[in-house]
C-alpha cells in the first residue's frame, strides 16, 4: 500500500514538472520575428565570399578549357610538311597594294589568287602589273659527278654536295639507288652530308648543315648481292629548313 501512494505521487510530481517546462504554443496567426533582427542564424558574409571565389575559379578553368578548345597544339614538324609554291605572284594593284600569292585562275575579267589568307578575286581592271617571285629556298646539288668504288659485295661512292640556293638548308643527306638493267633496285642506302656544326633553338646540334655557296663531302656506302647486277644508279638529295 506503502508502494502504491509513493508512486502515484512521483508520478503527479513529473507531471507537473514537464507542465511547468513546455515551451509556449505559438498561434498560426502570430508573425513576430523568432529571431531578433540583425542576428542571422548563420555567418552570410562568410559563405558569399566563398561562393563567390569559388565562381572565380571556376571562370577561370572554363576559360583555360575554351582557349585550349578553339586553339589547337601544332606540332612544328607537321607544319614543315607544308609545301610551299616554289613560285608566287607579286600582284599590284591601281591604288598601290601588293598582293602576294598564287594565281590559279585568270580571266579577263578576274584574277583567283591563293594567299596565306585563303583565296581572294581580283577584278581584273583593278590590275596593274602582275611579276613573278621565287620564294627563297635551299638547293642542294652535286659538284660533278660522284666517284664510285665497286667492291664484289658492296659499292663505295663518293663526291661533293653545294647549296646554290638561298637560304640554309638542314639535315641534308643523299639517298642512293643502285639498279639491274631490268630497273629492279639491288641496292638502298644513305648518308647525311659532313657539313657544318650549327646549333638549333631547339639545342639540337648538328653538323650536316650548309649555308648559301657552301659545299661539302659526301660519302654512301651500300651493300649489294652481287656487283655485277649493278647496271645505273640514281640520287635524291634531301633537306629540311628548321629553326
Amino acid at each position: 500500500m506503502k508502494r502504491l501512494i509513493y508512486i502515484c505521487f512521483m508520478l503527479g510530481f513529473g507531471f507537473a514538472q514537464d507542465l511547468d517546462t513546455l515551451p509556449t504554443l505559438r498561434s498560426d496567426s502570430d508573425t513576430t520575428a523568432i529571431l531578433p533582427e540583425g542576428e542571422p542564424f548563420f555567418q552570410y558574409r562568410y559563405d558569399l565570399d566563398q561562393l563567390k571565389s569559388e565562381i572565380d575559379s571556376l571562370k577561370q578553368v572554363l576559360k583555360v578549357y575554351e582557349k585550349r578548345k578553339t586553339i589547337p597544339e601544332i606540332d612544328p614538324r607537321l607544319l614543315e610538311l607544308i609545301q610551299r609554291p616554289e613560285l608566287q605572284h607579286r600582284i599590284i594593284l591601281n591604288n598601290g597594294t601588293v598582293i602576294m600569292g598564287e594565281i590559279i585562275s585568270r580571266t579577263d575579267q578576274e584574277l583567283i589568287v591563293r594567299t596565306q589568307l585563303g583565296k581572294l578575286v581580283i577584278d581584273a581592271k583593278h590590275v596593274v602589273k602582275v611579276e613573278e617571285d621565287a620564294v627563297l629556298t635551299a638547293k642542294i646539288e652535286w659538284i660533278g659527278e660522284p666517284s664510285i668504288n665497286a667492291y664484289p659485295t658492296k659499292e663505295i661512292i663518293r663526291g661533293r654536295v653545294k647549296n646554290n640556293g638561298q637560304t640554309r638548308a638542314d639535315f641534308a643527306r643523299v639517298v642512293a639507288h643502285l639498279w639491274t638493267s631490268t630497273t629492279e633496285e639491288v641496292g638502298l642506302d644513305s648518308a647525311f652530308i659532313d657539313g657544318k656544326e650549327f646549333k638549333y633553338e631547339s639545342g639540337v646540334i648538328s653538323d650536316t648543315m650548309l649555308e648559301p655557296g657552301q659545299s661539302a663531302t659526301i660519302q654512301i656506302t651500300i651493300k649489294v648481292p652481287d656487283q655485277k647486277l649493278v647496271s645505273y644508279r640514281t640520287y635524291d638529295i634531301l633537306w629540311t629548313e628548321t629553326k
